[in-house]
């Protein structure tokens, strides 16, 4: 994720106008590559990329608060969560020693 892409999100998601700090972004977007658990930065990457891609599409807040309303929210990035949940539930991935 570039940097300026990843101020914009902050900036939309955080409804700030300004410069954002790195921290700012780092604390937001935190980077899933640093984990030593590459399937697990994996799933997690691909869940907080669809969900970043879907809340970019809405630039104000009552936008974002009609999708509050929606029926099928809990369906947005579901491909993504299940394959996650899946991974967890069925797979070692969460093990203490896949992160050490």
């Amino acid at each position: 994720m570039s940097k300026e892409y990843a101020a914009n999100s902050f900036r939309s998601y955080s409804m700030r106008t300004g410069p954002v700090t790195e921290n700012e972004i780092n604390e937001a977007f935190p980077n899933p590559n640093n984990l030593k658990n590459e399937a697990y930065a994996k799933y997690l990457k691909d869940y907080f990329m669809c969900t970043t891609a879907y809340f970019m599409q809405f630039e104000d807040p009552q936008s974002m608060h009609r999708q509050l309303q929606r029926r099928d929210l809990d369906t947005v990035c579901a491909y993504e969560l299940y394959q996650m949940k899946k991974a967890f539930t069925t797979t070692d991935v969460l093990d203490l020693g896949n992160f050490v």
